[in-house]
């Protein structure tokens, strides 16, 4: 599993603007993601049947004529988010949501949201071993109540603790400067 998150990573990091972040994009880096842990005949193909997810009373499409369907409405919803952040988080959600694999989804889902960063030319979320649990919550909520606050949340604490760390400051001095740089920005924007 290690190797094949190791690859699909490397897959993700090399996206760029000539990167089309599609259902063939998906499905391929699935298949790295999965090698060797489902059956060949379930990489990188949509799931034939139901699936359910723990901690969760959220029920998943079953029907795989509808998950493809599904799929390209999310890719083309995705299509309309210009802010890569956004964009990010947008596929991320929605991919977990989906369930579109018979296993993997949210780990495909995470490489999928790096590869929209890498896209942009934007560091990739790395994840706190700290912050697991309220990952899993925030997606949990996302799958019962579409509401993307508290991924957003999790998303935004993270991101603000590794890169205070990568940049070897405490994390409220880094916000703070953040902030500020934030501030100036809006002051001296034309009007």
């Amino acid at each position: 599993m290690l190797v094949n998150l190791r690859d699909g990573f490397s897959i993700a990091m090399k996206a760029d603007g000539s990167t089309r972040l599609d259902e063939d994009y998906l499905c391929d880096l699935h298949k790295v993601l999965m090698a060797e842990l489902l059956p060949p005949s379930q990489l990188g193909l949509v799931r034939a049947g139901p699936v359910t997810i723990g901690a969760s009373t959220y029920r998943p499409l079953s029907s795989s004529i509808r998950l493809k369907e599904e799929i390209k409405v999310l890719f083309s919803e995705n299509e309309k988010y210009t802010d890569p952040f956004e964009r990010a988080i947008h596929l991320h959600c929605n991919l977990a949501y989906l369930q579109f694999f018979q296993d993997g989804n949210k780990r495909t889902a995470r490489l999928m949201q790096t590869a929209a960063l890498a896209q942009c030319g934007i560091t990739p979320l790395f994840f706190r071993d700290t912050l697991i649990d309220q990952y899993q919550r925030a997606t949990v909520t996302y799958y019962e109540t579409g509401s993307y606050e508290p991924y957003i949340d999790f998303f935004t604490k993270n991101y603000t603790l590794v890169a205070a760390q990568m940049l070897g400051e405490e994390e409220a001095d880094f916000t703070t400067r953040i902030r500020q740089n934030i501030a100036s920005k809006e002051l001296s924007s034309p009007t």
